[in-house]
């Protein structure tokens, strides 16, 4: 959910309420793609250990175990959108109220 804060955690499940909790693991998904990932990093300390070259190795044999090598099933099956409602008109403007 997006507040003055910016992303907050959740919604409350009946609907009601933005949850009050602001807390990094809400955000940090934002902020590492603003940044370009972790990917390069990770990759630039695997190399300079010298433990990259096993790290794909091991990489691609589980991923080989699991989803095997072909295309995956229903990867050519659309994104299916959500159908739940949150009954907006119930909800506080949690972006402008008062942080007392």
């Amino acid at each position: 959910m997006q507040s003055m804060f910016g992303s907050v955690e959740s919604v409350a499940v009946n609907g009601t309420e933005f949850c009050p909790l602001l807390t990094w693991d809400s955000k940090i998904t934002t902020v590492q793609a603003m940044c370009g990932g972790s990917g390069p990093h990770l990759r630039d300390v695997l190399v300079a250990e010298g433990h990259y070259g096993r790290f794909v190795s091991v990489l691609n044999r589980e991923w080989s175990l699991v989803f095997g090598s072909g295309p995956l099933r229903g990867e050519d099956v659309p994104i299916a959108l959500p159908t739940a409602k949150v009954p907006k008109d119930t909800l506080r403007d949690f972006a402008n109220c008062p942080s007392n």
